[in-house]
């Protein structure tokens, strides 16, 4: 399940926690399951993403800020489904109460990524909790 960014200068959160809108997006209101909603990336599509930058300002000699991010968010349940049906395996967890200062959903704003690098994440949930376990496979 994929969350629509809503935009917003300013992050209501205690402690306050200023957003610029480029670089993020918040929402307030909770996600359907009640766990937090965090934009995940792979970490191949990070490794690329910086390596456009870096062609970026190679080409141009200017610098340039942007947030490398899907703009799409999971919930910490989908996270774990995800990671089950990948690994086969059944995931321990309990659900505690919400920290102090914790925003419901937090996503990235990768508009400028796009239009400066023409740069968009290229793998999904499933994508990451796979090499995530054929990694700890590897090594096990």
């Amino acid at each position: 399940m994929a969350y629509q960014p809503i935009f917003s200068p300013t992050l209501i959160a205690w402690p306050p926690v200023v957003c610029r809108n480029w670089l993020c997006t918040v929402m307030i209101t909770p996600p359907p399951d009640g766990t937090g909603v965090r934009d995940y990336i792979h970490v191949m599509d990070l490794a690329e993403g910086h390596v456009r930058s870096l062609d970026a300002i190679e080409a141009t000699g200017l610098g340039h800020t942007v947030n490398i991010g899907t703009g799409q968010g999971y919930s910490v349940l989908e996270v774990i489904r995800a990671y089950e049906a990948v690994s086969g395996t059944k995931i321990p967890y309990r659900v505690a109460p919400r920290r102090a200062g914790d925003v419901a959903i937090y996503l990235a704003d990768a508009t400028l990524a796009r239009e400066v690098l023409g740069f968009e994440t290229k793998r999904d949930l499933f994508d990451m909790c796979r090499s995530n376990w054929a990694w700890i496979q590897k090594d096990a």
